[in-house]
């Protein structure tokens, strides 16, 4: 039986969604081990494929994947990279700023790290980051508030 397009589309976009991510591990975790550095480029565009499969395709990502990118994401936020080597500062503040509701779940044990990491991207004032890291703030502290307006509303704080 022939699948219908938007099968095969969802069948694609989860292949390459699973490639990103293995990018990202091999990028973050085994070079890493190794002792070499990783290839920013290739982290760069694994980070732009996942912000645009997120946008075009939100369903696809699994819960696991979500916990993984949002794991990858937290170790990519190094404001110490070299300021003309920002691109991949870039890919990660634009998937905070457009897609931070679907890490929301692993907000509360991160949300100092990722803070600190938009407060240092403030303090370098680097200015192909400025307006992704105004938003990613924005973000940021929209779904706190949310998530203490929950908390408050359920009586827990």
């Amino acid at each position: 039986m022939k699948q219908s397009s938007g099968d095969v589309d969802e069948e694609r976009v989860q292949r390459w969604l699973d490639l990103a991510v293995s990018q990202l591990k091999t990028e973050i975790e085994v070079k890493t081990v190794k002792k070499k550095p990783p290839d920013l480029v290739m982290m760069s565009a694994s980070f732009i494929g996942i912000n645009g499969i997120a946008s075009s395709y939100p369903g696809v990502i699994s819960e696991a994947l979500r916990k993984q990118i949002f794991r990858y994401l937290l170790l990519s936020c190094n404001p110490k990279v070299e300021a003309h080597r920002h691109a991949m500062h870039l890919a990660v503040l634009r998937i905070l700023a457009s897609h931070l509701d679907i890490f929301a779940e692993y907000l509360v044990e991160s949300n100092t790290k990722l803070l600190e990491f938009l407060l240092a991207m403030v303090a370098a004032d680097r200015k192909g980051l400025r307006d992704y890291v105004n938003k990613a703030i924005l973000s940021l502290v929209e779904k706190m508030s949310d998530r203490m307006a929950n908390d408050e509303e359920n009586g827990q704080i």
